[in-house]
Formats: C-alpha cells, structure tokens, sequence
C-alpha cells in the first residue's frame, strides 16, 4: 500500500500523464495542494520533494517561485514506473519489447472492449478530445504524447482501477523504445485511434477490439528485431 507522500506523488503524475499539467505549469502552494488533497502540509512537502527528486518537478523561491513541470516531466515518470514492469535497472531489450507487444495484445484490445461497453457519454467526450481535431500531429515527439494520453483515457473509460494502473505503466514503459522507432511517422503513431474511438461511441465492443488492433499491428511492423536489436548493441 502506498503511504502518504506517495499517493500524493502518483496523484500529481497521473495529472501529468493526463494533460492537466503541462511542462511549465506552476502547482498550487502547499498549503493549497494539502487542502485539496485533504491530507497534511509535510505529507504534501514529501511528495512533491520525491517528484523533484525524479526530475518530474522542479521549484524556485521568490514571488514566481514554486514548484513547475519540468519539460521532460513525462520521461521522468516513465524511467520510474517502467522499472516496476521491466525491473531495475530499467534497460529496454528486444526480448524486453516483444513481451510488451504481448501485453498490449492482450491488455489495450480488453480496455477497447471493455470501454465500448461501459464508457459514459463525459467518457466518450474526453477520450475523442485528446486525438487532434484536425489532421495527424505535427511530429512524432507530439503523437507519442497523444498515444499515451489516448490510452489512459480509454482505460479511465472502463472504470476499472486495475485497467488503468496496468495500461499507464505499459504505455509509458514503451516510451523507452522510441529511440527505435526513427521510421515511424507521427500518423503511424496514432494510426486507426479514430476507429477505436468510432467504435466506443456506437457501444461496439467487436468493432472497437479489431480497431486497436489494427493500431497496434502498424506500430508493431516498425519495430523489426534488426531495428529493435539495436537497444542492446
């Protein structure tokens, strides 16, 4: 079980993870964030110390000073939680990689399924805003982003705790991989996302688990073993 100032921290990550703060964005004071959190100003003072430690935060003293998202927040985060899926240290393998690709086979084609079936409408409207309203990102780096916001939301639409916690770690445990992945576009990235969310609104659980995989499938034929080898030269 967590204790306090690590609930805090995996609070303010997930608020990351999700958009809500974005690199630059100033936090609340301490004494606003223990308010809001209901907890107390050092369990508050921890969490966010634990966050600057890991490189998610940083902070500065004097009247603009305060605790910001640093810009490589999101690696951050990633280097931390990939350690509890790959084990530390947290070095990325082909064998590492392909055993992901099992996971996400089995894990973010249930999430599909399970979100067409279970997904409100506050849901649905979440999950469509996080694709780009018009045509595919500007650049990879950006459509990553997208991925990895997509994929929490569509498992914030199961509803189910266990869903999400497993989902976020995979996502973010991939985005070791990307050095690998200097042949995929931005629109590969984010390839037949559309489809899944087409397929939650209609309530078509079929339909949404073939869409995802279709989206995994394109991601999955640029990582061949040659490109993927390349982690452990």
């Amino acid at each position: 079980m967590l204790s306090g100032p690590q609930q805090i921290a995996c609070a303010i990550e997930d608020l990351i993870l999700d958009g809500t703060l974005r690199p630059g964005d100033r936090l609340p004071s301490v004494e606003v964030a223990a308010r809001r959190f209901g907890v107390s100003v050092p369990t508050v003072q921890q969490g966010l110390q634990a966050l600057r430690t890991a490189q998610v935060l940083s902070v500065a003293r004097g009247r603009n000073g305060g605790y910001r998202v640093l810009p490589g927040a999101l690696e951050a985060i990633g280097r931390v939680r990939s350690g509890a899926v790959l084990g530390r240290p947290a070095i990325p393998t082909e064998r590492g990689y392909a055993q992901l690709l099992q996971v996400r086979q089995v894990q973010d084609v249930l999430a599909a399924e399970v979100a067409a079936s279970h997904r409100t409408e506050a849901d649905l409207q979440t999950l469509a805003a996080v694709l780009p309203a018009s045509g595919p990102p500007a650049d990879a780096e950006e459509a990553f982003d997208i991925d990895l916001r997509f994929h929490r939301a569509l498992a914030l639409c199961t509803h189910n705790p266990l869903i999400v916690k497993f989902t976020t770690s995979t996502v973010l445990t991939l985005r070791h991989f990307q050095r690998a992945t200097d042949r995929l576009g931005a629109a590969d990235v984010v390839f037949a996302l559309d489809g899944v969310v087409g397929a939650i609104r209609q309530r078509d659980p079929a339909a949404a688990a073939a869409a995802m995989r279709r989206h995994l499938r394109r991601s999955a034929d640029f990582f061949e073993p040659q490109a993927v080898g390349r982690f452990e030269r």
